[in-house]
């Protein structure tokens, strides 16, 4: 026999208190009577003068001992193991968003909390548990601890996520821990209903079929003198009747109360918002099973007009590709004044480069001639072979350009730095070459494009715009609002000595070095983040956005999930044990009915 709680013995001192108890003389009041014949056998007692009573056999006394024995061994919460060795809990923990649902009280993910304790209360002295979130990135919180009490505060420190949940991480870390030499078990605790064919990976689903509402999308653009934002709204739940607010800086713009029914969504509009708003906010007033879900915000952003100075001495194709991209206010000089020429968020030189590159803006260079301190221009060449795409970490650069179709004449033989990579060559030589040094960027053509039929082709105005998607900088337009837990790609500004982020619970983090793509995924909390480049003249903020992935974790019901393991299935026991204290406790309570028996008759 086992106890899993030895602790328990210390009732037993009880014993002994109960003994002295009934050894002790009672103590009697005198009072003076006419006759003693009716105490006439309580002479004994009454004439003893020791405070102790002689040791007699007392039905209550032997009882009472027997009760607190069995209450002891209850305590103790001894246990009949069924084999020698023990096993290993693999417990998953999912963390995702939709665990915050209260569908399951007090919420899915607390009652999973308190399921998986209860296991860590009955884990024997030889038993371990891995403890396995399922996050957005799965991870192990606790690896192989036997100590109950260790293992509790890790359970009890470890929190929901915002995010989505990595099933398959999850079980891929699950799964590389089953060992042959071990009996495991795979105890999965989850909103979502994950088939394994294993009889190793046990699944206990929380999950109530929650009514949800949700914010799906927000977007904004111009309205009138200010702005329209459009709100994306859908139901999971019930039919019902939806009260929208719309908040510009946490000013009350307008309050819209729209009908949907299940399983329907509804655009929303909300106009009249004033042209200096820097955050819209779109909040679900009536309360649901997940509340996370009901509130979105977005940034408003004034189209940035860049700086740009195109260095060329004539060339028609470039100024019509570099004007119609908006946000971009180009102006025009010649190779003899623009040595020197500083100020500009981009700098495109065509047929020229300045001997000292300047280091407050990204380039672009078409045909580089002459001497600078970027590159050496050896000779010129006719292209050979294929044209192709060299590169796989510029690949945006070239994205629904169709390079193989482009024929080049004649380009210069350039030797280029190490810091960059060839983007396209024809096997032999670089064509078109991209680098990134400090926190500038910069993409060079080895040739003149008037020798190439590049510009008369639909794919130039398609290249040039994914180059100053890229080269431009600031926020991408497709990272002003992420989902809980990715990465986001921030751009530095050239010249930018440092980059912080605040985040929406007003801590600050620093990101360095500063590098021309920067990124960033500690992005749990939901709200807005607000980026500060530290410049020379001060600091210049943007912002994004994080919010639930609704469409992964909204929809409450109950979703099925397939996994299929990899290593074949092994035959393993799981450790078991019959506890014995509930028979005590029965023991001891009969024995208390017995008492009260015996008490009830006088003995």
């Amino acid at each position: 026999m086992h106890f899993l709680n030895p602790w328990g013995f210390l009732f037993a001192l009880f014993i002994p208190g109960i003994i002295i108890l009934y050894l002790l003389k009672q103590k009697r009041q005198r009072i003076d009577v006419s006759s003693v014949q009716l105490w006439s056998q309580a002479i004994d007692d009454m004439t003893a003068t020791r405070p102790w009573q002689k040791f007699k056999n007392n039905i209550l006394m032997y009882l009472e001992i027997g009760i607190i024995i069995c209450l002891t061994l209850a305590l103790t919460r001894p246990f009949i193991a069924n084999s020698d060795s023990y096993g290993h809990y693999i417990v998953v923990l999912d963390s995702s968003a939709s665990m915050q649902a209260d569908d399951v009280k007090p919420t899915r993910f607390e009652k999973a909390k308190d399921d998986i304790q209860s296991i860590i209360d009955t884990l024997l002295p030889s038993q371990y548990m891995t403890i396995i979130e399922m996050g957005p990135s799965s991870y192990i919180a606790a690896d192989r601890i036997s100590d109950k009490g260790l293992l509790s505060r890790i359970l009890k420190d470890m929190m929901p996520t915002n995010g989505e949940g990595d099933i398959k991480g999850a079980m891929d870390l699950a799964e590389s821990m089953l060992s042959s030499e071990d009996q495991d078990i795979v105890c999965i605790f989850t909103d979502q209903n994950i088939n394994i064919e294993d009889s190793l990976f046990k699944v206990k689903l929380y999950n109530g079929d929650g009514q949800n509402r949700a914010i799906t999308h927000m977007s904004y653009s111009e309205y009138g003198d200010g702005w329209g934002v459009l709100a994306k709204i859908m139901n999971f739940g019930d039919s019902s009747n939806i009260t929208l607010k719309c908040s510009a800086d946490d000013q009350l713009v307008d309050i819209k109360e729209i009908s949907l029914p299940k399983g329907d969504k509804k655009d929303v509009y909300f106009t009249s918002i004033p042209r200096d708003t820097n955050i819209v906010k779109v909040e679900i007033v009536d309360k649901d099973n997940l509340l996370i879900d009901n509130v979105s915000w977005i940034p408003i952003k004034e189209r940035a007009e860049n700086k740009g100075l195109l260095v060329t001495q004539g060339n028609i194709f470039l100024e019509k590709v570099l004007n119609f991209y908006g946000g971009l206010l180009m102006e025009k000089g010649a190779y003899e004044a623009s040595e020197g020429l500083l100020g500009y968020q981009l700098y495109v030189y065509d047929g020229y480069v300045p001997k000292n590159v300047p280091e407050d803006g990204n380039i672009i260079i078409f045909n580089p001639q002459g001497d600078q301190n970027l590159f050496k221009v050896v000779d010129n060449f006719m292209p050979k072979g294929m044209i192709k795409n060299i590169s796989s970490r510029y690949n945006r650069l070239l994205e629904h350009v169709d390079i193989d179709d482009i024929n080049i004449r004649k380009a210069s033989k350039i030797e280029f730095p190490n810091w960059g990579e060839e983007v396209v060559g024809d096997g032999d030589n670089t064509l078109i070459w991209a680098g990134e040094m400090k926190s500038q960027k910069f993409i060079v053509f080895a040739f003149d494009i008037h020798e190439s039929d590049l510009p008369l082709k639909m794919d130039f105005p398609i290249l040039m715009g994914n180059i100053l998607n890229w080269i431009l900088p600031g926020v991408k337009t497709n990272t002003l609002n992420c989902y809980a837990g990715e990465e986001v790609a921030i751009d530095a500004i050239p010249g930018s000595s440092s980059i912080d982020i605040v985040l929406p619970d007003g801590s600050e983090k620093r990101v360095a070095p500063p590098y021309p793509i920067v990124p960033f995924d500690d992005t749990t909390q939901l709200g807005v983040y607000t980026i500060k480049q530290g410049m020379g003249s001060g600091t210049i903020e943007d912002r994004f956005t994080v919010s639930v992935p609704t469409h992964g974790e909204s929809d409450l019901a109950l979703k099925n999930r397939s996994y299929d393991i990899q290593n074949t299935q092994k035959e393993r026991t799981v450790e078991g044990r019959r506890e014995l204290w509930p028979y005590f406790a029965l023991v001891a309570l009969a024995f208390m009915l017995i008492e009260w028996w015996v008490y009830r008759r006088g003995y």
